[in-house]
């Protein structure tokens, strides 16, 4: 039973419901201390490590965009070298963070 009762509530928490529910504003502060070396503080991804292993890390665009919550998760949560991608599993991200991180994420969206 406690089994069963982990497994609901683990596909409660990754639910797109549960992922929308994240605070933005929380988001931005985590983007800006875990995420910005990278992705840049704008999230365009115009940094020297994104140039250093040619990603590209816009968070702006359709192709970040178009990518479910449940996605977007997935790469903060594990990173996305395994498929193929360039980003590691990034440190010091806690699950309570995640929603808040694909919160923040969907607001680039379509912004400049």
């Amino acid at each position: 039973m406690k089994t069963l009762m982990a497994a609901a509530l683990l596909a409660l928490a990754l639910s797109p419901a549960a992922l929308a529910a994240g605070d933005a504003a929380a988001g931005k502060a985590t983007f800006e201390q875990h995420c910005s070396p990278c992705h840049g503080q704008d999230a365009m991804g115009n940094t020297p490590m994104a140039k250093a292993f040619n990603a590209d890390l816009n968070l702006h665009d359709q192709k970040a965009q178009s990518l479910t919550d449940a996605q977007i998760a997935d790469i903060i949560r594990n990173g996305n070298t395994a498929k193929g991608g360039k980003m590691p599993k990034p440190p010091g991200i806690t699950e309570a963070d995640i929603p808040n991180l694909v919160a923040f994420i969907r607001t680039l969206a379509d912004k400049k």
